[in-house]
């Protein structure tokens, strides 16, 4: 979900989520980091203003209200639109997107998969920290009830430490632990 307090900024797609949905409570951090190849110029900007100019990729069906939180915009940035996370590390390979984005996990699974790893960098100043949340339409009669249910289990599973320990256990062994 966008932060809905900044509904002004986000293009009519993403506002529709603060309009058109409910959110539970967050279930999950992810962190977007801001990838780009080695020895380019955006990476190591210290602020998201500094990517005026840049062309940046997302894949298709991505979320973009991180992107217009931050005013990453047309016609500030010129946003490519990639089939899938290989395709905008692809075009970020080969140059014809200055920067990629994207989920870590997702980023460094995939670029170690097309044998790019070394060569494109996390950018060490720029990072979104997103909470994933459970989602129910407005209109659906029993979407409160339910995510009321889902917000009183997600917090007697933090309050017993049995939340940590699931997510705990899942990164350690998305890590190999």
């Amino acid at each position: 979900m966008p932060d809905c307090s900044k509904i002004d900024l986000l293009s009519e797609a993403m506002q529709r989520r603060c309009t058109e949905l409910d959110g539970s409570l967050p279930i999950y951090e992810s962190v977007v980091g801001f990838f780009a190849l080695k020895g380019n110029d955006y990476e190591n900007v210290r602020d998201a203003s500094e990517l005026a100019g840049a062309t940046i990729c997302r894949p298709s069906g991505w979320f973009t209200f991180d992107l217009e939180e931050k005013g990453l915009v047309d016609p500030v940035v010129e946003l490519v639109i990639g089939d899938t996370v290989k395709d905008c590390l692809q075009r970020l390979a080969d140059g014809s997107v200055d920067v990629v984005p994207l989920e870590i996990e997702s980023v460094e699974g995939t670029a170690k998969e097309m044998g790019i790893q070394n060569d494109i960098t996390q950018n060490p100043y720029l990072s979104n920290i997103l909470n994933l949340r459970f989602v129910s339409h407005k209109t659906n009669p029993r979407g409160r009830v339910y995510l009321a249910m889902i917000n009183r289990g997600l917090t007697e599973m933090r309050e017993s430490g049995e939340w940590y320990a699931i997510v705990s256990s899942s990164l350690a062994e998305a890590a190999g632990l």
